[in-house]
């Protein structure tokens, strides 16, 4: 079961996704290596969720409406899907 199964629009309705495909391999993929031995960290996923929030929540609420992501129909649809694969 994958996003296309579902017809999931790449990069509308899952934003920085594409289908795998020869035209794209490689496309998400690079070493970090000489970057991290230069002293590149990386903060916890938790706290960019957070203030990432936090950062949406203080801007004006006209700039708040989403124009990306699964209309909520079609991302239970394809929860369900998943759950019931994969429990």
């Amino acid at each position: 079961m994958l996003p296309r199964d579902f017809e999931v629009g790449a990069w509308m309705e899952m934003p920085v996704w594409l289908y795998p495909s020869p035209d794209n391999a490689g496309f998400t993929t690079w070493d970090a290596g000489k970057a991290m031995a230069a002293g590149l960290t990386f903060r916890p996923l938790a706290d960019t969720a957070r203030d990432t929030l936090e950062w949406w929540e203080a801007g004006p609420a006209r700039h708040r409406e989403l124009r990306t992501g699964l209309a909520p129909e079609k991302e239970a649809a394809i929860l369900e899907a998943y759950h019931t694969r994969f429990g």
